[in-house]
């Protein structure tokens, strides 16, 4: 199935792959045997582990949704850094993937709240972000981030890396032996 895209809409190639993407799931036994063990994709739905996406793009909210939930994550999604803070309040998840550059409260503000605060200082936070340059990957580390990607991105890249991540980092509920992360 192709699709005519027009040249004059940026988003008009993304949204014609994204409806592509929209294809039926894989037989589970395939499923099973194609992905790595010890991601997502092991556990039930109600046990996989829970991602924040705040973004205030929503064609790259969604790209991102995608294709975690693909690989078996529960995704929940914001659109600015004051609408994460609130479902993180509500429901903290396992992981962050966070903005920079976003209306209200931008993702390093976020990322400074939440590591100040002792009861979400150990969420991972994957800062995802157009700005780019040393003083900004320094200040987003800084600031607290675990990881520092910028844009433009391989969502299949992202995925294994969250998947790397809550491999090495654990949930609540299944901790690994010991944290190695810097304060």
């Amino acid at each position: 199935m192709r699709e005519e895209i027009d040249a004059e809409e940026p988003w008009a190639a993304f949204e014609a792959r994204l409806r592509a993407s929209e294809l039926p799931e894989p037989p589970p036994g395939l499923r099973q045997r194609c992905l790595p063990p010890g991601t997502a994709r092991d556990r039930q739905p109600e046990q996989a582990p829970g991602i924040l996406v705040v973004e205030d793009q929503p064609n790259i909210r969604r790209l991102i949704q995608v294709h975690l939930e693909r690989a078996g994550y529960r995704v929940d999604l914001a659109a600015d850094g004051l609408e994460g803070l609130a479902h993180v309040a509500a429901d903290p998840p396992d992981l962050i993937i966070l903005d920079v550059m976003m209306p209200n409260l931008d993702g390093l503000r976020v990322v400074e709240r939440l590591k100040s605060d002792p009861r979400t200082s150990e969420i991972p936070v994957i800062m995802l972000t157009a700005r780019s340059s040393d003083v900004q990957v320094r200040e987003g580390l800084l600031e607290g981030a675990d990881l520092y990607l910028a844009k433009p991105f391989d969502p299949e890249q992202l995925r294994e890396i969250v998947d790397r991540m809550v491999s090495l980092l654990g949930t609540p509920e299944n901790p690994p032996s010991q944290r190695r992360w810097q304060k």
